[in-house]
């Protein structure tokens, strides 16, 4: 389970707090806030697939694991995360694709049309879930090891994921109404040094001598970070966290070093 994803799912606690709280802490010196977290996670996360996305506040939304990979089951009439996604309703007709897998508890898995063969050997970023007459979104959420909040994958096998093979399966990546190069941000990406969440918040407060002292480093590491709007030629939509001052671009908890110059300075 995700710290940062079980807080969200909670709600009542700023974007603020909880990505402060984020920040690994890893020299003997253990916070108590950072304790206090962990409690929380251990008192909450008995359920280790029980991870609420990011912007619903729904705590009760089950995930399940899928040839390494982990999802969480959303229905079609989930506004927030089929607006967001920008995923077709209701499920049906022509994005039901083949049977590929069937889960015990939960139902059959189907391939979801407009991705099917498109994503190489690696597990897809959404299938189908169908049980008991009804009709579920499987959506990735990365390839976690439960307890290991440092697990990463190189961008190769992330953007396989999301059926990104060469740079002409990217329609387009914008910001702000601002469009990039997408052949040019393809072989960016590709070519990125990556890491983990953890290591990453480890490298930007390093060298702090004290706690305001990594406070303020990691203010200054969130400056001018915006989000990244990618879509597929396979039609769906990814959203990724970019660190100008940093240099990296954060994405389903892997990190990249991109470089600060993503965007031309005006």
């Amino acid at each position: 389970m995700k710290s940062e994803k079980l807080l969200r799912s909670l709600g009542g606690v700023s974007d603020e707090l909880i990505d402060e709280s984020m920040v690994p802490r890893r020299h003997p010196l253990v916070r108590l806030a950072a304790l206090a977290a962990c409690v929380l996670v251990l008192l909450v996360g008995m359920y280790p697939f029980l991870r609420g996305m990011g912007d619903s506040g729904d705590a009760s939304v089950p995930g399940v694991t899928f040839h390494g990979a982990l999802y969480e089951l959303w229905d079609d009439g989930n506004n927030a995360i089929t607006d967001r996604l920008e995923l077709p309703v209701p499920i049906g007709g022509a994005l039901i694709g083949e049977q590929v897998g069937s889960l015990p508890d939960y139902g059959d898995i189907y391939a979801y049309a407009p991705l099917a063969g498109k994503n190489g050997t690696v597990p897809a970023a959404l299938y189908l879930l169908y049980a008991d007459g009804d009709w579920q979104y499987m959506v990735f959420t990365g390839f976690y090891t439960i307890g290991n909040d440092n697990d990463y994958v190189e961008a190769e096998t992330l953007l396989q994921v999301y059926g990104i093979l060469k740079p002409e399966d990217i329609v387009s990546v914008t910001h702000d109404g601002e469009t990039l190069d997408a052949a040019a941000f393809y072989e960016r990406l590709i070519g990125a040094e990556a890491m983990g969440s953890a290591d990453y918040g480890e490298m930007i407060v390093s060298g702090a001598g004290s706690q305001a002292e990594e406070e303020a480093l990691y203010e200054a590491a969130q400056e001018g970070v915006g989000r990244l709007r990618l879509q597929t030629a396979g039609g769906l939509v990814a959203w990724m966290e970019y660190y100008p001052t940093t240099g990296y671009l954060r994405w389903n908890d892997c990190c990249f070093e991109v470089g600060n110059d993503l965007f031309p300075t005006p």
